[in-house]
């Protein structure tokens, strides 16, 4: 008997069956590495839990997903995408615009089209006052 997951697992293929169907990536690659549709589900599962937090190029979060999965044991890939990025990952993150500043970012871009209007009427003023002081000069 096998002890390793309990005593459901009585035979080497009740084993083998347990580890493909919990354990093992569903897919590998010739070379036994996670295949590149289980590593593009990390990603996603780390742009979900983590996009609201940070921001990183597609490269990074590859890079990240790829460090969970080298680990071939799928049960513990859940747990490692709830844990808070690796140290060698954190500094090639940015953090996420907030509301606030993309509120800012708002404000901003309204006071600069505010600005150009007042800009402009002033310009059309002068212009104004360029006519007028030609009529001027022509009638009197």
């Amino acid at each position: 008997m096998i002890y390793d997951y309990g005593m459901e697992v009585v035979t080497a293929k009740d084993r083998v069956a347990f580890l493909k169907a919990c354990i093992l990536p569903r897919e590998t690659d010739r070379a036994g590495a996670t295949a590149e549709s289980s590593l593009r589900e990390v990603v996603e599962a780390l742009q979900q839990k983590w996009g609201g937090t940070f921001q990183a190029s597609a490269t990074v979060w590859r890079m990240w997903a790829n460090r969970i999965t080298r680990n071939l044991d799928r049960s513990t890939w859940a747990a490692e995408i709830a844990n808070l990025p690796p140290s060698n990952i954190v500094h090639l993150l940015d953090p996420a615009e907030s509301r606030l500043e993309a509120h800012l970012t708002d404000v901003a871009q309204s006071s600069n089209v505010a600005l150009d209007c007042v800009r402009a009427s002033i310009e059309d003023c002068h212009q104004l006052r360029g006519y007028l002081d030609a009529a001027r000069r022509f009638f009197g």
